[in-house]
């Protein structure tokens, strides 16, 4: 083996020498940083920093508020301390610029629901003591709901803190409400706030003890001139006050509402004429005979709306002797060929009916299908009748059209 070979052989072995001695160092490098981990980047632990921070900073948002609004009251937090809490996040709901309106309506109803929630699961006394001391003290927060009912009479929304406190209290402490009534009527420019406070004197009237005190507040309510030119929809509600009452009192004040015109000639349209007249309504149903008379002595009651005083005597139960007196006596009074007395042939037997929750009455069962074709078979039997003999002359053929158009509807029916 000449020179140059035995160098060779000789760098090759301290090449795998080498070679050797790096794979060793490499795999404890490699166990070594697998023990202690991997390091994380500069990016990484900034940004874990940041949502870290952005964690223990970030306030409560509306949207969270309403959803955590469950735990109002708790074991640490008395009523009194609810409704301000409540307060608080509503200030916070009304203020978020990027809800829109029906995101913030949702977010205010669930707000009013854990309240109401919350109080129910106090103890009466405490809740009451709290509602009356947000009362008393005057003050008020807006919800920017409306004033809508729910079956019973119970409010569904309420357009103010106060509102939902008045609705509250009536369930919480019968007794407090109606001193809560009381000094509405003697401070209140709401008129929202005095339909909460008859609907809770109404509630209380079950043996007619507030009875006086109840048709002098709604005689005041409906005297105010500021609240009929501009109605709330509590003033509208409160109007099943004289439903409730059901006297000749009432029944006159809500016909001096159902006017669809006012003085200038211009039609009324801010809901009154609607609301008197679905009064109306409701009072000749639970009492038609009382309106029948009423209206058959005074002729010029409702003879500026004669389409309505149709729909009303339409209502007429032919198969009751006084009714069917009342309704001849009317039908002596029409004039062949005038509005009234289309109305009337084209309404005849009025079935027709409203649905909805009312603030004090109970609304009744709607009448059964079999009733309705008594009615009917009736009030056919005595079209007939007076068309036979002639009853009344100068409408008889308006008679004839509206017994034809029963006759169909009863064959379609049976």
């Amino acid at each position: 083996m000449n020179t140059s070979q035995a160098m060779s052989h000789r760098s090759k072995r301290i090449l795998i020498s080498l070679g050797l001695v790096c794979l060793v160092l490499l795999t404890l490098m490699v166990g070594w940083g697998a023990a202690k981990g991997p390091k994380p980047s500069v990016a990484a632990a900034t940004a874990s920093a940041t949502t870290t921070t952005n964690r223990a900073n970030t306030p409560t948002s509306p949207n969270s508020s309403s959803r955590n609004a469950g735990t109002l009251v708790t074991d640490e937090q008395s009523p009194s301390e609810a409704i301000a809490t409540f307060r608080k996040r509503l200030a916070l709901v009304i203020a978020q610029p990027k809800l829109t309106d029906d995101q913030r309506k949702s977010e205010v109803m669930a707000l009013l629901t854990a309240l109401r929630e919350s109080l129910a699961k106090a103890a009466p006394d405490a809740a009451a003591k709290a509602i009356q001391q947000v009362l008393n003290s005057g003050q008020d927060s807006p919800t920017g709901l409306g004033f809508t009912l729910a079956p019973g009479g119970a409010l569904q929304e309420a357009p103010s803190l106060r509102a939902a406190l008045l609705d509250l209290l009536a369930r919480v402490d019968p007794a407090a409400s109606i001193e809560q009534a009381r000094k509405v009527f003697a401070h209140s420019e709401s008129p929202d706030e005095w339909a909460l406070a008859l609907r809770n004197l109404g509630w209380q009237n079950t043996q007619g003890e507030h009875t006086t005190e109840l048709r002098d507040r709604f005689n005041q309510m409906i005297n105010n001139d500021a609240w009929l030119a501009q109605p709330t929809q509590g003033m509208l509600e409160a109007f099943d006050t004289a439903v409730h009452l059901g006297g000749p009192q009432e029944l006159s004040q809500i016909v001096s509402l159902v006017k669809p015109m006012d003085a200038t000639g211009k039609p009324v349209e801010n809901g009154i004429t609607h609301a008197a007249f679905l009064a109306l309504d409701r009072l000749t149903v639970n009492n038609p005979e009382q309106t029948f008379t009423a209206l058959l002595n005074d002729s010029q009651m409702l003879s500026w709306s004669p389409a309505h005083r149709a729909g009303v005597l339409a209502r007429a139960d032919i198969s009751q002797p006084t009714q069917r007196q009342q309704l001849e006596r009317y039908l002596s009074t029409l004039k062949p060929g005038s509005e009234e007395l289309k109305t009337f042939t084209r309404l005849f037997p009025n079935h027709n009916g409203s649905l909805g929750n009312n603030l004090i009455t109970t609304a009744p069962a709607a009448p059964k299908r079999e009733h309705l074709i008594r009615k009917d078979q009736a009030s056919l039997m005595a079209l007939k009748s007076w068309i036979d003999v002639n009853r009344f002359p100068p409408i008889t053929g308006e008679l004839k059209n509206t017994h034809s158009r029963l006759k169909q509807m009863l064959v379609g029916q049976e």
